[in-house]
């Protein structure tokens, strides 16, 4: 992964979107408060990313398992280009297994950006609740979405290109190799495809948004 968000910091991205389930991880690590930096200690994967997004000078999101009040989580984090954490989403959609392992989240948030504010949402979100998807629009002012999935149905871009155009929203979409969506999508407001690639490599999601 650290060669693969190297590369991407060579194309010049404004943000880069991992995919859930991307990264193998010994054991779920503590989810830090925004606002934080990761403790090198209790949450050794959380704070190498947060360096990578401080070294490579981007915006990041990652998909982490994490815990946080006794419960464990399907996470995204994101962190500023100075390596702290500027939002956190816990998965409110569990799927499979999941159910039977890991608590829902019970909200959504986004974070400001010069290029615009950002919310996270992760894979089955998107075919969840509407009153989620209208906070996250229209409380939270989101313009941009980044979404970490593993997709286990065909034709994944349509989806996500739909949920663009019906939520006016650009989604920045990185699936994981192991789904039949594979690699990435980015898709303007009006569900248009800006840009794709279906990857053998874990689909690592590179967008550089024009600020308004």
């Amino acid at each position: 992964a650290g060669v693969a968000l190297a590369r991407a910091a060579e194309r010049g991205p404004a943000l880069v979107v991992a995919p859930e389930y991307g990264l193998d991880q010994v054991r779920p690590e503590p989810a830090p408060a925004v606002g934080e930096r990761p403790d090198p200690d209790a949450s050794p994967v959380g704070f190498r990313f947060a360096s990578v997004a401080d070294e490579l000078d981007l915006y990041l999101v990652v998909a982490l398992a994490t815990t946080e009040r006794w419960r464990r989580h399907n996470s995204q984090l994101a962190f500023d280009p100075d390596g702290r954490v500027v939002g956190k989403h816990h998965k409110i959609e569990l799927y499979g297994g999941e159910r039977n392992e890991l608590s829902p989240g019970a909200g959504v948030m986004a974070f400001d950006t010069p290029f615009g504010r950002v919310g996270l949402l992760i894979c089955a979100d998107i075919y969840g609740e509407p009153r989620y998807h209208e906070a996250l629009v229209q409380a939270r002012g989101a313009q941009i979405l980044a979404l970490s999935s593993m997709w286990t149905v065909r034709r994944a871009t349509q989806w996500q290109s739909a949920f663009a155009r019906d939520w006016g929203l650009t989604v920045v979409a990185a699936n994981d190799i192991r789904g039949d969506g594979r690699g990435g999508g980015i898709f303007g407001a009006d569900g248009e495809l800006l840009a794709i690639h279906e990857t053998s490599e874990p689909g690592i999601a590179l967008a550089r948004v024009v600020a308004p």
